[in-house]
C-alpha cells in the first residue's frame, strides 16, 4: 500500500514539474518522463502537436531558463542551500504546488513555499526531482540499499531546506510578489494587486505547512 501511495505520489511530481505542454509556465526540463504520462498529453494529441518525443532524447531544460544551462546545474541547484536566491526556481516551485495538481486540489493564491510545503516534504520532493533528472524515465529500484539511499539524502537535504528558507525566503518572496505584480500590470489588470505578506518563513523543521511527509513515501 505504501508503495503505490509513494508512486502516485512520485508520478504526480513529476506530471507537474516535466510536462511541457501541460504545465509549460513551471516546466522545469524535458523528455523526462513518457509523452504519454505528462499533462496534457491526450490535449496534444487531439491537437496533433508534435511536442511530443521518443524516451531516446536526453532530457533538456525547458525556455523558462535564464540563469542556468544544464541539467547538471539545475540538479545542483535542487541540491543546494541557494536555490530560493534563484528567482526562476523559486517562482516554478510555489506556482506548481500552488496549482494544487499534486494533492489533486483546487489552485491556492500565491504565497510563501513554507506555506505550502513543510521543511520535510520540500526537501523529499526536491530530492525526487533530481533524481528524476538523472536519465529519462527513470524509476528507483526496490532494494533495502536504493531505499537506505533515499533515506540519506532525504537527511542531508533537510538541514539544507532549511538553510535555504531560513536565509533566502524573505528575499525570495519579496522578489516573487514584485515580478507578480509587474506581470499583472502588463496584462492591464484594473483590480491590482493585493500586496500582503503571509508572514515570516518557516524556522523549524516541524512547521505546520499544510503539505506533511509521510516516511513512507521515502
Amino acid at each position: 500500500m505504501h508503495n503505490n501511495e509513494r508512486a502516485t505520489q512520485i508520478r504526480l511530481l513529476k506530471q507537474l514539474f516535466f510536462s511541457p505542454i501541460g504545465y509549460p509556465d513551471w516546466c522545469l526540463a524535458r523528455n523526462v518522463i513518457e509523452p504519454d504520462k505528462q499533462y496534457g498529453s491526450a490535449k496534444a494529441k487531439l491537437l496533433g502537436s508534435s511536442s511530443t518525443v521518443s524516451m531516446t532524447h536526453t532530457i533538456k531544460l525547458t525556455p523558462m531558463w535564464k540563469t542556468i544551462k544544464t541539467v547538471a546545474e539545475l540538479q545542483d541547484l535542487l541540491k543546494s542551500d541557494h536555490l530560493y536566491q534563484n528567482p526562476e526556481a523559486y517562482a516554478a516551485l510555489c506556482a506548481g504546488f500552488e496549482s494544487g495538481h499534486m494533492r489533486q486540489t483546487a489552485f491556492v493564491e500565491p504565497q510563501r513555499l513554507s506555506k505550502t510545503l513543510t521543511t520535510a516534504s520540500e526537501a523529499h520532493l526536491r530530492m525526487e526531482l533530481c533524481y528524476s533528472l538523472n536519465r529519462p524515465s527513470f524509476s528507483h529500484g526496490l532494494s533495502q540499499a536504493a531505499y537506505d539511499n533515499r533515506v540519506t539524502m532525504w537527511r542531508a537535504m533537510l538541514p539544507i531546506v532549511f538553510k535555504d528558507r531560513t536565509e533566502n525566503e524573505d528575499a525570495a518572496w519579496k522578489l516573487r510578489l514584485e515580478n507578480i505584480q509587474l506581470e499583472e500590470a502588463n496584462d492591464d489588470d484594473s483590480d491590482g494587486v493585493a500586496n500582503k505578506d503571509d508572514g515570516d518563513a518557516a524556522h523549524d523543521l516541524n512547521d505546520e505547512a499544510p503539505f506533511v511527509l509521510d516516511d513512507k513515501y521515502l
